[in-house]
């Protein structure tokens, strides 16, 4: 009735179980967050709050992997491969742009409006400081994204 539970697993190239991605970057986030307590409570504020916004900005990239997984399953259901090319070749187009729009939103957003969080100087100042992090890493980030969902998007599909 439910199938095979071990068929639910998802497995990357080299055949290994994708569980080992997420456990490193739980490792990854717990290391930042045990060092960003050690430097004090104003650290550990300016850092979640930093946190938060780039968490909320990828969610916005995923949205536009989902979007472009939608279109190529379309494509590719019709068997076009020169749409699939083109459309590929868009929706990371609009990454970029939706990366560069995110950085400038971000590094305006945040130097101006990081009172919206907070009306601790220290943790305003130290959220400053944090800002071109934030912020630089957007198109980056948008177009790992974007590139992550039409890779799993079109390797789930079958050809032939």
């Amino acid at each position: 009735m439910f199938g095979n539970i071990a068929s639910v697993v998802e497995r990357d190239a080299k055949g290994r179980e994708r569980s080992d991605l997420l456990l490193s970057t739980v490792v990854a986030v717990t290391f930042c967050v045990t060092l960003a307590s050690r430097h004090g409570a104003t650290a550990m504020a300016a850092f979640q709050i930093c946190a938060q916004v780039w968490l909320a900005t990828s969610l916005l990239a995923d949205g536009l992997a989902i979007a472009g997984q939608a279109l190529l399953a379309s494509v590719f259901a019709k068997k076009d491969h020169y749409k699939v090319a083109v459309t590929t070749a868009r929706v990371l187009q609009l990454a970029v742009v939706l990366g560069v729009g995110l950085t400038a939103f971000l590094a305006a957003g945040m130097w101006f409006g990081s009172g919206v969080f907070t009306i601790d100087i220290a943790v305003i100042s130290t959220i400053h400081k944090g800002v071109p992090f934030v912020a630089g890493t957007q198109t980056i980030n948008t177009l790992a994204f974007v590139f992550d969902g039409e890779w799993r998007g079109m390797a789930s599909i079958r050809i032939g």
